[in-house]
């Protein structure tokens, strides 16, 4: 979510809910017709879950894009800002159809580690 935000050019992202549990969070997920996980990010007794560690990973991806790309403009690294820029066209719907984004996030990710 984060390298596609920071793509979409984008600040922010809303979510539209975070304890909306169902009658037994621990033991079943769904809510009638929408997909396990969807009504809610963490679990009673603030457990975490896989999709909110997700999303934590995601934003911090997204500070980092943002800091990466104010510090190479200001030093002007052209290369380097050219660099994670076409690393985030990657993150195009149409591209997508044809790679799952976990390839793709993990082609691009070493560039936060610069």
């Amino acid at each position: 979510m984060g390298w596609y935000t920071a793509a979409k050019k984008m600040d922010g992202y809303l979510r539209w809910a975070y304890n909306s549990w169902t009658k037994s969070p621990l033991t079943d997920t769904r809510f009638t017709a929408w997909p396990a996980c969807d009504t809610y990010l963490v679990y009673p007794g603030a457990l975490s879950s896989v999709g909110f560690e997700k999303l934590i990973e995601g934003a911090q991806d997204f500070e980092k894009i943002k800091y990466l790309q104010s510090s190479y403009e200001k030093n002007k690294q052209t290369k380097q800002l050219a660099e994670l820029n076409q690393a985030l066209k990657k993150f195009e719907i149409k591209s997508l159809a044809t790679t799952t984004a976990d390839d793709v996030l993990k082609s691009v990710k070493h560039l936060l580690n610069q």
